[in-house]
């Protein structure tokens, strides 16, 4: 998923859903074997990647090729604050080289609204916002695909927010009017 806003004009800004295809290394780079963990894993540095070729996720229609594009590592700098001795201490000019992307093997409810997967995997429930369970449940297709780390709580209220169904009837009937006017004009 793409963090940055850099190219809205390409259909592509945060929250864009892609997916790496490779990465291209800088001329007469290679990659080298590292020990991350106890498990050995072929790695490179950020400074030493061109470009990683990446392609929209579902964004064409059916039976045409995604639109594949390359996404640059981008540097900025930063700024850490640190406790020091009891009081925090900012350390500035420091430059982070990083490409915008998130990974999305694991996210959030946030990030699913308006989705729909085969597979969801509920970790843990977040009641802080009303009918907020509903929205996440409603992102996975099928009950066989549903899989809840954490129990539902049966104490917990499900019941609709009135401020919510209020609104709801607001809009209604604010289109109610809007329509009737439309037909005033025509």
């Amino acid at each position: 998923m793409i963090t940055s806003n850099e190219d809205i004009k390409k259909k592509r800004g945060n929250g864009t859903l892609c997916r790496g295809i490779r990465i291209k290394l800088k001329e007469g780079t290679q990659p080298q074997w590292k020990n991350y963990d106890g498990k050995k894993v072929l790695a490179t540095s950020v400074d030493d990647i061109d470009h990683m070729l990446c392609e929209h996720w579902k964004s064409e229609k059916e039976g045409e090729a995604p639109v594949q594009f390359k996404l640059k590592p981008e540097t900025d700098s930063v700024v850490i604050s640190l406790p020091v001795h009891g009081r925090n201490v900012s350390v500035g000019g420091i430059k982070i080289t990083q490409f915008g992307v998130n990974s999305n093997i694991a996210t959030t409810g946030h990030k699913l609204q308006g989705m729909s997967k085969d597979n969801i995997v509920v970790t843990s429930w977040n009641y802080r916002f009303k009918n907020w369970i509903y929205v996440v449940l409603s992102r996975v297709r099928t009950l066989k695909g549903l899989h809840l780390l954490q129990k539902l709580p049966l104490s917990q209220d499900f019941s609709v927010d009135t401020r919510l169904l209020r609104e709801e009837e607001r809009l209604a009937l604010l289109e109610e009017k809007l329509m009737l006017r439309r037909k005033e004009w025509d």
